[in-house]
């Protein structure tokens, strides 16, 4: 079943072109303020599509994105941010993270979703929606099987757009990394959209298409190996973070720490604390389960009992956070405790930057 929106619906070069001047008239503005840049910002301010319908249909809605600004510019925080450039990720980069053959099955997936033909002038056919399969395994499955029902209205899915959207997501967080380690060096965040932390080395889970932090941790060390070497990971979405867990499995240079709710049947079903990693990443992983009903509290309980304990162990270059939205009274707290605190990790230890990335 194909989807239609309004003309003014579609992401048109023109409207690429006044979110840009929008974004350059906000650093005029703070440049003129003479306001201290105390962040970058990665917001695609063009992201393409990738919507399910309505958002009744399906959690992972664009509004997830419109609330994260707003609280931004509803704290008076616009101006000390710094807006970084927007781009696509390429290939390589993808591959950083995930397996060639199902970077391929994405593009098949998005490809089953194109438009057939165009309607009248005031409406354009956007395409239908591809439900992925429960496991998100795409390799095996041929662009013709793919319009074929293998989900429901709550599991993952692509559209027209969709691998394009993770690519400005992917591509917005790379950027990210690139000016906080080279140019204004602060710390950063990331709005991305579609999320990562459920996309595996194969697969593609939990509305996650591609892995943003999986890559942007392997970005950094392959780019910048005289600079980052030990990357860790800290995921505090409610959610186990299972792609990235997976991706990292033997990995001695990645750190992942993760603080999620544990439950009978909560998705995705893992993240115990007897899951430590294997072979010569074996301890590099560790799992803090908690119960049905924690608070922002118990996270901050986290934060001084493991994880910074964990991370003066470790003495990581680069610290990277997943920041899961349902804690937001957490995000603003441990931002500025992680910038301020990077340098102070430990005796000898210098974290050279902090990035969050939203879920």
């Amino acid at each position: 079943m194909a989807q239609k929106r309004r003309q003014s619906d579609v992401i048109t070069p023109d409207r690429k072109r006044r979110a840009q001047r929008l974004q350059t008239a906000a650093e005029k503005r703070r440049r003129q303020l003479n306001q201290p840049i105390a962040a970058a910002l990665s917001c695609a301010s063009w992201f393409p599509r990738h919507e399910a319908f309505t958002e009744s249909d399906h959690p992972d809605h664009p509004k997830r994105l419109n609330a994260c600004l707003c609280g931004i510019t509803g704290r008076g925080l616009w101006l000390g941010t710094l807006t970084v450039a927007d781009r696509l990720a390429t290939d390589e980069e993808l591959y950083l993270a995930h397996q060639r053959a199902h970077v391929s099955g994405l593009k098949r997936a998005e490809k089953a979703a194109q438009p057939e033909e165009e309607e009248e002038d005031t409406e354009r056919n956007l395409g239908s929606v591809i439900w992925l399969p429960r496991a998100g395994h795409l390799a095996k499955i041929a662009s013709a099987d793919f319009p074929r029902v293998r989900g429901t209205k709550s599991d993952t899915f692509v559209t027209a757009t969709s691998l394009e959207a993770a690519r400005a997501s992917v591509g917005g967080l790379l950027e990210l990394v690139d000016e906080c380690l080279l140019r204004t060096k602060v710390p950063g965040f990331a709005l991305c959209r579609p999320p990562g932390h459920h996309a595996g080395i194969s697969s593609s889970t939990g509305f996650c298409l591609v892995n943003n932090v999986a890559i942007a941790a392997r970005y950094a060390q392959r780019t910048y190996p005289d600079l980052i070497n030990r990357v860790m990971i800290f995921d505090w979405d409610v959610h186990h973070g299972q792609g990235t867990q997976e991706i990292f499995w033997k990995d001695p240079n990645v750190l992942v720490v993760s603080a999620h709710l544990f439950a009978k049947g909560f998705y995705p079903n893992s993240g115990t604390a007897e899951e430590v990693g294997e072979d010569e990443g074996r301890g590099y992983n560790i799992n803090i389960a908690l119960p049905v009903g924690y608070t922002d509290e118990c996270l901050m309980r986290v934060f001084d009992d493991v994880l910074l304990p964990a991370a003066r162990r470790f003495r990581p270059d680069l610290i990277l956070v997943s920041a899961g939205p349902r804690h937001v009274n957490t995000v603003n707290s441990m931002f500025w405790w992680f910038s301020a605190s990077r340098h102070e990790v430990g005796p000898k230890v210098s974290v050279r930057q902090v990035l969050f990335q939203n879920l």
